[in-house]
């Protein structure tokens, strides 16, 4: 069956992102969806926006799975569900009938990569291509049947937002392939030999800067949180930073001597040269955490960038060592009296 004879349907999607806002356009086109459902904390506006502009509803719900959500969805009769970048399981009650079927987008293949954020973890691992699967939700993390495969090719020096544009761009054909599968009732073939890697949600302090880690590894994080992600973090003594953007000096000699997060060099256009655990890299830009861009002339020649939890733990320990001085003098002056 061709995506031309694919019959319209009714559907619900519940989603986050840019990429559930690609998915939306594409299927107000030539289905129905009588609503839209965001996350309760949304990371942007993207799918908001792109509700409006369809003229369509945006609910949220505290628990999909409560049973006024569940009887909420059934009022409006979907023919399935489908979930991009949504943040809750679905259980039982919604996986089985008379409740539809229940579709993921997800940014890998479920024989290789599931769990969260497996866009950004790709990016940290350096892929040139990733698989966007949709799969039909079952019980178990990622473990239904693929109906859909598109193959996204990145670039070698792609941010996070241009991979993201590139998988975006990807939505509409995937979803085709796999609403043809589901209505002719095909599933593609598994790997059984595959050894899928589940990979977790990435939290508060995955973001920050280890200066002691290879030039590679530091340019990967730096382009994997690049916006609309949260950016890579380092400090300069109690001031917290985030790096925008970042290029490697390949032509940095090997073996040069020197402490990781030092700045060793500066230029005009590419930036600061920071000294890391096997070269240097060049920082193009560094912003404040409240997002206003931090001019080159406030950084100077030796300044030395925190790596991450080490000047955590190296803060800590002075402000540990001041109390206890503190402590110390308090007690001297309660025995003098």
């Amino acid at each position: 069956m061709s995506p031309a004879d694919d019959p319209r349907r009714r559907l619900l999607l519940l989603g986050d992102g840019l990429w559930a806002a690609a998915a939306l356009r594409h299927l107000a086109v030539r289905h129905v969806l009588p609503a839209v459902v965001e996350r309760s904390c949304p990371t942007d506006d993207s799918l908001a926006r792109a509700a409006r502009e369809a003229g369509l509803p945006l609910v949220r719900l505290a628990d999909v799975n409560a049973p006024d959500a569940r009887e909420w969805i059934r009022s409006l009769a979907p023919d399935l569900l489908l979930s991009v970048s949504y943040d809750q399981i679905f259980q039982r009650p919604l996986l089985s009938p008379p409740h539809p079927p229940v579709l993921n987008l997800h940014a890998g293949h479920p024989d290789r990569q599931r769990g969260r954020a497996v866009l950004c973890w790709q990016l940290l691992e350096g892929v040139r291509e990733l698989e966007l699967t949709v799969m039909r939700v079952t019980r178990g993390i990622d473990r239904g049947p693929v109906l859909g495969v598109s193959h996204v090719a990145l670039g070698e020096d792609d941010e996070y937002g241009q991979a993201l544009e590139r998988v975006c761009a990807a939505v509409p054909a995937v979803l085709d392939q796999a609403l043809a599968a589901l209505a002719g009732e095909r599933a593609l073939p598994g790997d059984a030999a595959a050894q899928p890697v589940y990979y977790p949600r990435r939290r508060a302090g995955d973001e920050w800067l280890d200066w002691n880690r290879d030039s590679a590894d530091l340019l990967r994080l730096i382009r994997a949180l690049a916006p609309p992600n949260c950016l890579a973090a380092t400090r300069l003594g109690e001031r917290e930073l985030r790096v925008r953007r970042a290029a490697a000096c390949p032509d940095f000699p090997a073996g040069v001597a020197g402490v990781p997060g030092a700045v060793i060099g500066r230029d005009p256009v590419r930036g600061l040269l920071v000294k890391t655990g096997d070269g240097a890299l060049w920082l193009g830009e560094l912003w404040t955490p409240e997002g206003e861009r931090v001019p080159q002339q406030e950084f100077h020649l030796s300044d030395r960038f925190g790596n991450g939890t080490l000047a955590e733990l190296e803060s800590l320990r002075r402000r540990v060592g001041r109390l206890e001085e503190r402590l110390a003098a308090l007690e001297g002056v309660a025995h003098a009296g």
